[in-house]
């Protein structure tokens, strides 16, 4: 379960953990792409945690950085900070990977791009702030 459950004010549960493994996390900082291995069973919070960052590190990357996942349905979902919310400022640096992410993840180009999540109090039924559109429409390649 995941330790940092508490930065984003909610409680872990099975389920979350099992709608965590569903998706495919993926955080941008420094300029650079991380992505997360498939299936695993925790947050953004708490994958930081497990790669070792330094405490200072993972809440920058949490509160700033463009963050998100592709889901099981292969659409891409992004935000950044504790509320899942997006900026102009997330938005460009997100797009800017738009290519390599799309390119290193194998994603459809007909799969939906979306942006941000009203927080719901069960963890999957979040519905997004905002539709993008199709992926294929942001690639520059």
């Amino acid at each position: 379960m995941d330790k940092t459950g508490n930065r984003y004010g909610l409680v872990e549960t099975q389920a979350t953990a099992q709608y965590h493994r569903s998706r495919r996390m993926f955080y941008i900082a420094q300029g650079k792409l991380h992505i997360a291995k498939p299936a695993l069973p925790y947050s953004h919070a708490q994958w930081l945690q497990e790669e070792r960052l330094p405490s200072r590190e993972i809440t920058s990357i949490l509160e700033t950085s463009p963050r998100g996942f592709v889901s099981r349905q292969g659409d891409l979902y992004f935000y950044a900070g504790l509320d899942f919310l997006v900026t102009s400022a997330v938005e460009q640096e997100f797009f800017a990977h738009l290519d390599d992410l799309v390119s290193a993840l194998g994603l459809n180009t007909q799969a939906h791009i979306f942006g941000g999540f009203f927080k719901e109090a069960k963890v999957g039924d979040w519905k997004p702030r905002k539709d993008y559109g199709q992926i294929g429409s942001y690639l520059k390649k």
